[in-house]
């Protein structure tokens, strides 16, 4: 395919051209111009040159065009118009950050979206990219963002998750939950209209989301069937939130006036407008294509009652061949009702799409929670979910599998094999340690170990649980500092199993433990999956039925949760997941007379929360340096200096974050209010929603929290105060892997015999003890001294271990590091590593000088404190303060 250029008649053959609007330069003269190639193969490619204000010279010859041909070439064509125009670009391949592109899912205005892999969780997203023209103005990537980050912190049931943003190579990416079905676009392609009730309820799910963002400080500007997903399991998800705003009149880059009028005449009434109208001319609210920075909630229900419209009649409101015919007839026609179109529409729901789609924005439903309300009337949903517990069919249903799921009999016995599988283990190291057996004892530790591992690991890759994920996600996104952490942490328990003769045993161990724990698995598990099955497969029908009827999502968990009865978690997590289960338990936990209800898998839920507390710390962090970064590219654009500009652009993003964190909080808030009382759902939001995300940015008035944040170092940033770098985490842990490297060279040095020599000393001990204690009592009776009581040998400072000496460290450290003692100090210091809290350090660090120190005190009447003594008091303050002054948070 060959053409010419407009400006220098110059031939150009062109290689492997697909459909669209691009710019390229001529390879002669070097000048841009426009090239537009037709979705019709027989379609010549018409090319023109361009003026010095950008805009395309209609008037210059398609040199490879005939003069005959058909000028609707442009409409047919469907291409996006940018500032400059759309450029091509070659689709991406590899990996973007820590995703692999798989494939190509489609192109738009905004950018490319792709099915990815991502890394870090083995999960499928949508990528999209924002093109390289769009790329080019920082402005319009600095406010991008920040709307993308802010439509990330939702989660509702109805609106697909964003899961990050980031950039890789100078390419910005997005990525969403992948939803796996289709549009409604292409729904009603395939049916022609639907029938009101499915339409109604399509739309209604749709509502829920956007009254949510609504509700939280979103409007999205671009509501239309092709951004109404509907998923396998029968949610529709609203698309694209936060992610299509444009605002005019704010950027020079906007296209404006008869600019923008000439430029919206040739592209399509169905495509999303990005420099004009920030919205699809076909379902686009008439204030909205005068100004739509200005609009309000009252836009998307507009878009939405055309999206209605559309579905129960097959077409949008109105028509026409260009985008300014289409919206100047949303501005002035009235729209053909659907009953005319379609006879089964009823009047009432034609007259709640009117209302929806009347001219004036004031004419129309105040709020979306009042368009969710008449829906719901129309459907005949209680609006607090109540319909769905009044139905005693499906209460039984609920019993009924519920009953069955938990009377799998290979459920039984895998519940007690696992509890017979430690009860061994406890008997196998007790008979260990009574028989004086370190390898009996150390192997029945280890298989214990590394079978629970070895089980966890394979559930992991096979059921991809909640644990593993999250484990997963972590040592993904991992620091060098971490790495570094969690090598030396390996290399500790190497050395400690050396030092007590246990590393072959371990090693010898691992073979079988890890074909046991993978062998319990698949010969055990797999059958009981199997055998819940059929009550899994007729809840989750259950619950596709009632969403089709309406009812709130919301509701029918609430459902599902009440009606499980007492042993209901596992029930629960299997149909919606850990972190939905997580959600419910806060506010189905409790059962009859305030008792908690019985719950599943507690011992995750520390760790769950430890990593998430860390992965979003590492997130904010990230997205932080990623928010100011552009945000200093932008304000550079504008002409700050680049020192200035740095500074205002942490500022910026850091006051992002920080209002990502109460957006955060307020959605929580949110849909525990609406889901206990929805008619008084006005919490938190409604002061979230008065913060502008987009617009007020930078204003001072938004950054008073942020006063002294300059001031801050990077240093003290990034590891906090004196206190934070003396005691942290990584300090305690270097003084627990000293103490437990030296008391493993101690143990080394002795071997098992002589350690439990001296542990047998304790009953000496405590005879000594005895005998001083009634010597007491008795003199203090007959008023005399008290006679001096003979120690036994145990008591007496002789030695039956040998003592540890290291070589440039007093011999007295060296006496209480290489002690049963100094074993207990690191392993309380090992224990309070996860933990945090400035009070908890204190009572640790006191605990364990008590543990190591305390045996050089005198104490009245009993003289030297003894060692078992220390032991306990600082063990039990250790303890205690972990357990009771931890904080979750640092």
């Amino acid at each position: 395919m060959a053409i010419r250029c407009p400006n220098c008649q110059h031939a150009i053959e062109l290689a492997g051209a697909k459909p669209g609007h691009y710019r390229p330069s001529c390879p002669a003269c070097k000048e841009k111009f426009d090239l537009l190639i037709s979705r019709d193969p027989n379609e010549p490619p018409r090319v023109s040159a361009i003026d010095t204000s950008g805009r395309t010279d209609a008037t210059a010859p398609p040199s490879s065009v005939p003069k005959s041909a058909p000028q609707s070439a442009v409409d047919r064509t469907e291409f996006f118009i940018a500032d400059p125009p759309h450029i091509a670009y070659d689709d991406l391949h590899g990996r973007l950050g820590g995703y692999d592109i798989l494939q190509k899912l489609g192109q738009g205005g905004m950018g490319t979206v792709y099915l990815a892999r991502q890394v870090s969780l083995s999960r499928n997203v949508a990528l999209k990219t924002l093109s390289p023209t769009l790329a080019s103005d920082p402005q319009f990537v600095a406010r991008f963002t920040r709307e993308a980050y802010a439509a990330a912190q939702l989660n509702h049931h109805n609106v697909v998750q964003i899961h990050d943003i980031g950039q890789d190579r100078g390419t910005n990416f997005f990525s969403m939950e992948l939803v796996e079905g289709a549009n409604l676009a292409g729904v009603v392609e395939k049916e022609g209209h639907l029938d009101p009730i499915t339409a109604v309820n399509y739309t209604l799910q749709a509502a829920r989301g956007l009254k949510f963002a609504h509700d939280h400080g979103l409007i999205h500007r671009d509501v239309k069937p092709e951004n109404l997903l509907l998923n396998n399991e029968g949610v529709v998800k609203v698309a694209d939130l936060g992610l299509v705003k444009r605002s005019t009149g704010a950027e020079p880059t906007i296209i404006s006036g008869e600019r923008a009028s000439a430029r919206a005449s040739s592209v399509s009434a169905t495509t999303t407008q990005i420099a004009t109208s920030m919205g699809t001319p076909a379902y686009m609210a008439p204030e909205q294509a005068r100004d739509a920075g200005a609009v309000d909630q009252r836009a998307d229900i507009y878009s939405l009652g055309c999206t209605l419209y559309d579905l129960v009649t097959g077409r949008p409101p109105f028509s026409g061949r260009t985008a300014v015919e289409v919206m100047t007839k949303h501005a002035h026609e009235a729209i053909v009702p659907p009953e005319k179109i379609v006879a089964n529409v009823p009047k009432r729901l034609s007259e709640i799409i009117r209302k929806m789609t009347a001219k004036k924005p004031e004419a129309r439903y105040a709020s979306m929670g009042e368009v969710v309300k008449e829906l719901e009337d129309f459907l005949g949903v209680a609006h607090d979910g109540s319909g769905v517990r009044g139905s005693t069919d499906h209460v039984k249903r609920i019993e009924v599998a519920v009953a069955e799921f938990n009377a799998a009999p290979f459920a039984a016995i895998r519940r007690n094999g696992v509890l017979a599988f430690f009860v061994g283990a406890v008997l196998a190291f007790g008979i260990g340690m009574v028989t004086a057996s370190p390898r009996l004892a150390g192997g029945a530790i280890a298989f214990c170990v590394l079978a629970t591992l070895a089980y966890q690991i394979t559930i992991g890759f096979t059921l991809k649980t909640a644990v593993f994920s999250k484990v997963r996600q972590l040592v993904f996104g991992a620091s060098v500092i971490d790495w570094l952490t969690w090598l030396l942490a390996g290399a500790l328990a190497v050395a400690l199993l050396f030092f007590f003769g246990q590393l072959w045993i371990w090693l010898g161990v691992l073979i079988i433990a890890a074909f046991a724990g993978a062998m319990f698995h698949f010969g055990v598990d797999n059958v009981v999956s199997v055998q819940r099955e059929e009550p899994v497969k007729d809840v989750e029908a259950l619950i596709k039925e009632l969403r089709t009827k309406g009812v709130d999502e919301d509701a029918i968990r609430g459902f599902v949760a009440k009606f499980s009865g007492s042993r209901w978690e596992e029930f629960y997590e299997t149909i919606f997941g850990y972190e939905e289960k997580i959600n419910a338990r806060r506010l189905y936990g409790k059962g009859e007379r305030g008792r908690d209800r019985k719950r599943f898998g507690v011992w995750r839920d520390w760790l769950i929360a430890w990593i998430d507390h860390k992965l979003e710390d590492r997130k904010a962090d990230r997205e932080q340096r990623l928010l100011a970064k552009l945000e200093a590219r932008a304000l550079e654009a504008r002409g700050v200096q680049a020192s200035e500009a740095s500074r205002q652009a942490r500022n910026s993003a850091a006051n992002v974050v920080d209002r990502a964190r109460a957006l955060r909080g307020s959605v929580a808030d949110s849909r525990m209010a609406e889901t206990i009382a929805p008619e008084t759902h006005h919490t938190r939001a409604q002061t979230i929603r008065k913060i502008n995300w987009v617009e007020n940015a930078d204003e001072p008035e938004m950054s008073e929290s942020l006063e002294g944040y300059e001031k801050i170092g990077y240093f003290r940033r990034r590891f906090g105060g004196p206190f934070d770098i003396l005691l942290g985490r990584r300090v305690r842990f270097i003084l627990a892997a000293v103490l437990l490297l030296g008391a493993g060279k101690w143990v080394q040095m002795n071997g098992a015999a002589r350690i439990l020599e001296e542990l047998r000393g304790v009953t000496e001990s405590l005879e000594h003890t005895k005998q001083v204690l009634a010597q007491k009592i008795e003199s203090t009776a007959v008023q005399g001294t008290v006679a001096p009581v003979a120690k036994p040998q145990a008591a007496e400072e002789v030695a039956i271990t040998e003592p540890l000496r290291i070589k440039g460290m007093p011999d007295r450290i060296c006496d209480e590091v290489g002690s049963i003692n100094g074993l207990v100090a690191g392993v309380l210091l090992l224990l309070s590593v996860p933990l945090w809290g400035h009070l908890m350090t204190v009572g640790v660090l006191a605990g364990t000088a008590v543990t190591l120190f305390a045996g050089r005190i005198d104490l009245p009447i009993i003289g030297a404190t003894p060692w078992w003594l220390a032991l306990l008091v600082g063990g039990a303050v250790a303890l205690l303060s972990m357990l009771f002054l931890r904080r979750t948070i640092d």
